[in-house]
C-alpha cells in the first residue's frame, strides 16, 4: 500500500515553503496530487472529510477490511488515517512549542549548540514567527558559525 504521509499535512508544507519558488512548486504538485486522489477515490457515499472524528476513521477502516480488493477503499482509509494522525499530533503542538523553545534557550545559555539546533531553531522560527524567535534562530546560527571558525 502507498504511503500518504507526504499528502497528510499540506498546511505545514505550505508554511515551510515561505515564498521559496521551488518549495512552493513542490507544494502545488502535492496539492494537485491530493486533488487527483480525491477525485478518483472519494465520492458521495465516502466523502473526503477535512475535519472528522475517530468514528469516521473506524468506518473507513472496517469498510477497507471488508473489501480488500477495493483499491479506493484502501486509499481512502490510508489517506484519512495519515491525516487523522497529523490532526492528533497538532493537538499537542502548543506544548511542543514551549518545550522546543525552552530547550533551545537552555542550550544557548549553556553555549552547547549544534547544527541540528540551527535547523530546529529555523523550523521553530518559521512556524512561530516573531521577532524574538527569529533573534533566537540568528543567535544560535551565529554561535555555531563562530564555533566552526574557531576550530
Amino acid at each position: 500500500m502507498t504511503n500518504y504521509k507526504h499528502l497528510a499535512n499540506l498546511d505545514e508544507l505550505r508554511l515551510m515553503a515561505g515564498g521559496n519558488p521551488t518549495k512552493m512548486a513542490q507544494y502545488d504538485v502535492k496539492k494537485r496530487e491530493l486533488e487527483q486522489i480525491k477525485a478518483k477515490h472519494f465520492n458521495e457515499e465516502h466523502p473526503f472529510v477535512d475535519g472528522f472524528n475517530e468514528s469516521y476513521l473506524s468506518e473507513l477502516k472496517s469498510y477497507a477490511e471488508a473489501n480488500p480488493d477495493d483499491e479506493s477503499a484502501q486509499v481512502r482509509y490510508a489517506l484519512q488515517k495519515e491525516r487523522f494522525t497529523v490532526r492528533e499530533a497538532s493537538k499537542n503542538a502548543h506544548i511542543d512549542i514551549r518545550v522546543a523553545k525552552s530547550n533551545l534557550l537552555q542550550k544557548v545559555q549553556e553555549g552547547n549548540v549544534t547544527e541540528a539546533d540551527v535547523k530546529a531553531a529555523w523550523t521553530f522560527a518559521k512556524k512561530n514567527s516573531s521577532v524574538e524567535n527569529r533573534v533566537l534562530y540568528s543567535k544560535i546560527k551565529r554561535m555555531v558559525e563562530s564555533a566552526e571558525q574557531a576550530e
